[in-house]
């Protein structure tokens, strides 16, 4: 059972065959899940699982895969009804593509998937939602939400915003007349969904604005020692 807003975006993922089932509303896909995966922007994820978790079954696994993961499990884990097991996670797979359409077979091969328990997680749900990334070829790795935030601030979230700044910063005739393979590899990523990287900066905004500052320190550290020759 597939949910998202749009008729259109169900009907390609029938289509596509990912899901058997679409709905519109949050509250009535969940309805006898056994597993409930929630992947939606960061700024709407805490209020989507808010509507949802009255419908979770007993004995269902709940899940996410958001990129940052403190704000939203600490909030969760306040409101999970007694019976629903419930852990953070993160698959760390994808393009710069969005959408149903850039999914396709082996997406999670081979690739990273952080696990955020917390001191109020069941090794249940600890279990079940590492058998699920297991499945479909992930490497299952546990951390603290807080230190998951911290990392991913460093390796994901600043090199996304130095990609954004990059493409912001060069003239128009030079990215389209001069850029070579260095730079579209460089650059690739800035074509990944604004909206979503919108709500990941105001996510984790501390630790990103730490990382900044550092990789500040250390370009102009190289400015200096090009200036002096």
């Amino acid at each position: 059972v597939g949910c998202s807003r749009t008729i259109e975006t169900l009907a390609k993922a029938r289509k596509l065959g990912v899901i058997d089932r679409g709905e519109r509303d949050p509250e009535i896909a969940v309805q006898g899940a056994d597993l409930i995966v929630v992947a939606v922007p960061m700024g709407v994820a805490v209020e989507v699982t808010r509507k949802i978790l009255p419908n979770c079954s007993p004995g269902a696994l709940l899940t996410d895969v958001g990129s940052v993961k403190s704000p939203y499990v600490r909030t969760v884990e306040n409101w999970v009804p007694e019976g629903v097991l419930f852990i953070g996670g993160h698959h760390i797979a994808g393009t710069e593509y969005s959408g149903v359409d850039a999914s396709f077979t082996g997406l999670f091969r081979n690739s990273r998937c952080v696990l955020t328990p917390t001191e109020r997680t069941s090794s249940e749900a600890i279990e079940s939602c590492k058998a699920l990334w297991e499945w479909v070829g992930g490497r299952v790795f546990q951390m603290e939400p807080e230190r998951h935030d911290d990392i991913l601030g460093a390796v994901s979230h600043v090199p996304h915003i130095l990609a954004y700044a990059a493409m912001n910063a060069l003239p128009d005739e030079a990215l389209e007349d001069y850029s070579g393979g260095g730079f579209r590899d460089f650059s690739r990523i800035a074509s990944s969904d604004s909206i979503m990287w919108r709500d990941i900066c105001l996510s984790n905004q501390t630790a990103i604005l730490r990382w900044i500052s550092r990789y500040e320190d250390a370009l102009a550290e190289i400015k200096d020692l090009i200036s002096q020759g």
